[in-house]
C-alpha cells in the first residue's frame, strides 16, 4: 500500500531531491533550483538556461545523448522535457500516495513531509513553466520584431535577416603590443591565427573555442578578448605617443586598453566610467595590460568636461547605446531590445556628446562610435551634431571596412558602418574635428588636491627597494595617498574630483617595509632585476595561477616577476629555492583539479 506507515519513498523522489539539492538558487530569481530564471551572465554554450552544478548535470545529460551543447540546441529542450517529465511522475506518485491514505484511512497527515515535498515539486514546476516560457517568448516575438525594424532601413529582406541571424557571432581577440609579439600569441594557440580587416593585431577566434579567459597569456595580459568590429573603433582614434585622449565611456575597458597600447606609456589616458559598479572590471583590464599612464574616474560627463577644458587631443564617445551588434550573440540584449528603449539612448548620447565638445582642443579629434544599427542612434546624431556646431567638421574615415552610412545624408560616405556580413557583430563611426573654441564661458568644477609628493622617510624605503629589486620605471612623477604610493604621468592639471586610480600603482608602504603591487611586477615599462621564466607546457605555471608555491632555483632572496612566454604574469617573494606566490586572491584559477589545457577547440 503506497499509504502505509514506513512505506520507502520511490528511487525517483531521491533523484529528484538530488537533483535540487544539487542545483544553486541564482540570486536574479524567485524560483529555486536549475530551472531557474535564465542568468544574465551566458558564454554561447548553453549557460543562459542553467546555472553553476546545474549547467554540469546539463553537460553530463548531452554527453550521455550525444548532443551538442548549444544554446538553441535539442539538448536544453530535450533536458527540460526529461526533468520535467520526472517531476510530474513523482507529483503522481506523491499525490497516488496520500490518496491511497486517506481512503483507506491509513492516518496519513496533510502536513507529512511526502505531501509538502510534492507541492515544493509542483511549485518548481510552476515557476520554471512561467520563466522559461517568458524568456522563450520574449527572445522568439522580439527576435521577429527586430529583424522586421532592420529590414525597414537596412537594405536587407526579412529572409536575407533571417538567415545572417541564424549563424554563429564572430568572436575575437585583440593582442597588447605592450606585452607581446604576434610569433609570441600565436604560440600559444594551436590553430592559425586569421587577422580581422578592424583593427591592426586583431584577429578572429574559432567559435568552438573555449575557454580564453583561462589561458596564461590572458591573465598576463598578452591579449584582450573582444567583438572584432569593436576594435575598429581603436583604429579610428589612431592614437600617437605623447597625444592626450580621453575615452569618455571605457568600461570595461575594450577600447581604453587599446588607446594604451597605442600611447606606449606616453601622454596621458583618461578612462571616465559614469557608473562605478563597472569600474572595477576597468581598472582590472588597464592593470593587466600593463597601461602606467591612464587616469580612472567616474564622474558624470558634463562634470569632468567641465573640469578639463580644451584640454584634450581626442575624445572618444563609445555611446551607450540600444545594443542592436549584440542581439546576434547575446539573447539577453535582444530580450531588452524595444524602439522606446532607443527613443530613451538618442537623448543620452546627444548630450554626452556635447559634453565632449567643450573637453576638445581646437583642432582635436572627436570620434563617435556605437554598437547598434538604426538610424536614431547614428546618422541622425550625426546630422543633429553638425546642425548644432558649425565649427565640427566631420571627416572621411577612407577606411577599407565596413560600408557607408544609411540613408539619405550628404556625409553618408563619411561615416563607416559594420554589419554581420561585413565580419563583424555591428558598429557605427563616425570621426568630427573640432577647428576652433566654442564661445561659452568657463564652467570649471573645482578639483581635488593633487596627491602629495613623498615624504622623506617613504623617499628611504622606496629607494631600498628599487635598488634591491629593480633597475628602472617609467618616467612619471611619484605621489603618495593613503600610504599608497603611484607614479602618475607628469604634467597632470589638479585633478577634478571622482578620480579612482592616477598612473600606476607601484605599492603600499607598511611600517618599516615597502611592499610592491602587483600592477608593479605586470607592468612592461618597469625592469625587475630577477625574472622566473615559466613556459605553457611549465607544470610550475599552473601552479602559480592557483596560488601555490613554486620550486625554483639560480636566483637571490628577495622578489622576482614570473614570466610566461615572457609576457609578465605577476610575481613572488624567493627564499631557500621556494617562490611564495603573490599572485592577487581575486585573480587565481580557482579550480585545483583543472589540468593546464588553456582552452580547446571543441568539436
Amino acid at each position: 500500500m503506497l499509504g502505509q506507515q514506513g512505506a520507502k519513498l520511490p528511487i525517483s523522489v531521491y533523484l529528484t531531491a538530488v537533483f535540487l539539492l544539487y542545483c544553486p538558487k541564482p540570486k536574479n530569481s524567485k524560483a529555486g533550483g536549475a530551472f531557474a530564471r535564465p542568468a544574465r551572465r551566458q558564454n554561447g554554450t548553453g549557460k543562459m538556461f542553467f546555472t553553476g552544478k546545474g549547467y554540469r548535470l546539463y553537460k553530463l545529460f548531452c554527453s550521455v545523448l550525444k548532443l551538442k551543447i548549444g544554446r538553441y540546441s535539442a539538448a536544453v529542450a530535450v533536458f527540460v522535457a526529461v526533468a520535467v517529465a520526472v517531476f510530474a511522475a513523482v507529483a503522481a506518485v506523491a499525490f497516488a500516495d496520500f490518496a491511497a491514505a486517506v481512503f483507506v484511512g491509513s492516518g496519513y497527515s496533510f502536513f507529512s513531509p511526502r505531501f509538502r515535498y510534492c507541492l515544493k515539486y509542483i511549485y518548481f514546476i510552476l515557476q520554471f513553466a512561467r520563466n522559461y516560457f517568458n524568456y522563450a517568448k520574449g527572445v522568439i516575438f522580439l527576435k521577429e520584431q527586430f529583424l522586421k525594424h532592420l529590414a525597414g532601413f537596412s537594405g536587407y529582406t526579412l529572409p536575407q535577416l533571417q538567415a545572417i541571424f541564424s549563424k554563429p557571432a564572430y568572436r575575437g581577440i585583440r593582442l597588447n603590443p605592450l606585452k607581446a609579439t604576434p610569433k609570441v600569441l600565436q604560440a600559444g594557440f594551436r590553430f592559425l591565427l586569421e587577422p580581422t580587416p578592424f583593427c591592426q593585431n586583431a584577429y578572429y577566434l574559432p567559435p568552438t573555442y573555449q575557454g580564453i579567459g583561462h589561458h596564461p597569456l590572458h591573465h598576463a595580459g598578452a591579449f584582450y578578448v573582444q567583438e572584432p568590429s569593436a576594435g575598429s573603433v581603436i583604429t579610428a582614434v589612431a592614437a600617437q605617443p605623447g597625444q592626450r585622449v580621453l575615452d569618455l565611456c571605457a568600461a570595461p575597458g575594450g577600447k581604453s586598453t587599446g588607446i594604451g597600447a597605442l600611447l606606449a606609456g606616453k601622454g596621458q589616458l583618461w578612462s571616465n566610467e559614469f557608473v562605478k559598479g563597472r569600474t572595477g572590471a576597468l581598472l582590472s583590464n588597464l592593470e593587466r595590460f600593463g597601461i602606467a599612464n591612464a587616469v580612472v574616474t567616474s564622474m558624470n560627463t558634463a562634470n569632468l568636461c567641465a573640469a578639463l577644458p580644451e584640454y584634450f587631443d581626442t575624445v572618444l564617445v563609445d555611446a551607450p547605446c540600444s545594443g542592436e551588434g549584440m542581439c546576434r550573440h547575446n539573447p539577453e540584449a535582444l530580450r531588452q531590445w524595444s524602439l522606446q528603449n532607443i527613443a530613451l539612448c538618442v537623448p543620452r548620447q546627444r548630450e554626452i556628446l556635447t559634453n565632449a565638445l567643450a573637453a576638445l582642443k581646437p583642432g582635436g579629434k572627436l570620434v563617435y562610435s556605437t554598437c547598434t544599427f538604426n538610424l536614431q542612434e547614428n546618422e541622425e546624431n550625426v546630422a543633429w551634431l553638425l546642425s548644432i556646431f558649425s565649427n565640427l567638421k566631420i571627416q572621411n574615415v577612407n577606411f577599407v571596412f565596413g560600408q557607408p552610412g544609411y540613408g539619405k545624408f550628404p556625409f553618408a560616405n563619411n561615416v563607416r558602418r559594420i554589419f554581420p556580413t561585413n565580419g563583424g557583430e555591428g558598429h557605427f563611426l563616425a570621426v568630427f574635428q573640432k577647428e576652433d573654441s566654442f564661445k561659452r564661458a568657463s564652467t570649471a568644477l573645482p578639483g581635488s588636491a593633487t596627491p602629495p609628493k613623498i615624504s622623506a622617510a617613504q623617499k628611504l624605503l622606496w629607494q631600498t627597494f628599487f635598488s634591491e629589486n629593480l633597475s628602472a620605471v617609467p618616467a612619471g612623477e611619484f605621489r603618495a595617498k593613503n600610504n599608497r604610493l603611484y607614479l602618475v604621468p607628469a604634467g597632470l592639471p589638479q585633478l577634478p574630483g571622482g578620480v579612482l586610480r592616477a598612473g600606476l600603482l607601484l605599492g603600499e608602504f607598511k611600517q618599516n617595509r615597502f611592499e610592491p603591487a602587483h600592477a608593479l611586477f605586470t607592468c612592461p615599462l618597469v625592469k625587475p632585476l630577477q625574472s622566473l621564466e615559466l613556459s605553457l607546457s611549465d607544470p610550475r605555471l599552473s601552479a602559480f595561477l592557483h596560488g601555490q608555491e613554486i620550486s625554483a632555483q639560480g636566483l637571490q632572496k628577495g622578489f622576482v616577476r614570473v614570466t610566461v612566454s615572457g609576457v609578465p604574469l605577476g610575481f613572488g617573494k624567493y627564499s631557500g629555492g621556494v617562490l611564495k606566490n603573490h599572485y592577487p586572491k581575486g585573480l587565481r584559477e580557482l579550480n585545483e583539479n583543472a589540468q593546464p589545457n588553456w582552452g580547446v577547440e571543441q568539436n
